[in-house]
């Protein structure tokens, strides 16, 4: 490698990182934010969670899924209980043509 190989290695390395450098401290404020009245993406991320765990139970979109479930499971229960009458009265109605 000559040393105008190497110098030019260098500048374009230096044209890379003066072009990066203004993203990586938009970057921290971006995530940390810079003050109260701007919070950072991590404060707010703190904060959903916190409003996601404690207020599970009082959530109505949980509510209404928990009650759907709820509808499923009874209509499978009446739907086995259909299938085994229908077989049920198969069977019987098989045993009187044979009588």
């Amino acid at each position: 490698m000559t040393n105008e190989e190497r110098d030019e290695m260098i500048m374009e390395m230096h044209d890379i990182v003066v072009g990066v450098a203004p993203m990586v401290k938009d970057h921290h404020k971006t995530l940390y934010g810079n003050g109260d009245d701007n919070k950072g993406i991590k404060t707010r991320m703190v904060l959903i969670e916190e409003r996601h765990t404690t207020h599970i139970e009082s959530c109505p979109a949980r509510k209404a899924a928990s009650l759907d479930n709820r509808n499923y499971s009874i209509a499978k229960v009446m739907m086995i209980i259909a299938i085994l009458s229908l077989f049920a009265s198969t069977i019987l109605g098989a045993i009187a043509l044979v009588k």
